[in-house]
């Protein structure tokens, strides 16, 4: 939740108030805040996740405290006009895509890492603590790789017990070591061992299946969802 320094600097510039929530509470606590609107966030969401609830069920009770009054976005494994039909039918405004628009032509992304968005299926990601070097204790979404499949043969081990948890695997583009378990997912120019890396994703990736401009990305999607509303 934003502090009271952010709101009064968004307010500042008169700018709108998006706060992601996740159940009863979290949407009552933004509400309170002034949030012009409520991003619902799901469990089927990629990157690092603040939901405990599939998306279906926190929008639920989110659009129940945000009535009529308040705008809310679904977030989460949405990636197709069939999905923004799907969760605007269940009362929200719009949605939001995280993983769709990381493949696009104009993601700063590394290649590798888009093509493997491309190439994967949403039973292929899963919810982890394994990939928080960075940001121990945190929870995301990402796509099964070597480095998981290393830690997970081992038990899932905690932290400092991790096999590799001290490999080198690769460089940042200002040159510095990337370790195994980084948070870090690689952008374009990032070098070594890239399908070791973090590649967040979210359980959306059935629907990709190409790395688009941004443009054909929303024209696809627009055109899908106009043809579900015939």
């Amino acid at each position: 939740m934003p502090n009271d320094e952010m709101l009064e600097l968004i307010k500042f510039y008169k700018a709108k108030i998006g706060i992601q929530v996740t159940d009863t509470e979290s949407a009552v606590k933004a509400v309170s805040l002034g949030a012009d609107f409520l991003v619902c966030q799901g469990t089927q969401a990629g990157g690092h996740l603040q939901a405990s609830k599939s998306l279906e069920k926190a929008l639920k009770e989110v659009l129940e405290v945000a009535e009529n009054d308040i705008p809310v976005l679904a977030s989460g494994g949405i990636s197709s006009g069939k999905d923004m039909k799907h969760y605007m039918d269940l009362g929200t405004s719009g949605v939001e895509m995280g993983s769709r628009f990381i493949a696009s032509e104009e993601s700063i992304a590394h290649s590798v890492y888009k093509e493997s968005l491309v190439s994967s299926k949403s039973d292929d990601t899963v919810l982890t603590v394994c990939m928080n070097k960075g940001w121990d204790n945190s929870i995301s979404r990402i796509i099964r790789n070597s480095t998981f499949r290393m830690w997970e043969s081992a038990g899932c081990p905690v932290i400092s017990n991790r096999p590799g948890e001290f490999d080198v695997i690769g460089k940042n583009l200002k040159g510095d070591d990337i370790e195994r378990y980084s948070i870090s997912a690689p952008a374009a120019g990032v070098t070594g061992d890239i399908e070791a890396m973090t590649f967040y994703a979210g359980k959306s990736l059935n629907n990709i299946n190409g790395v688009k401009s941004v443009k054909n990305i929303i024209e696809d999607v627009w055109n899908e969802y106009l043809s579900c509303n015939k």
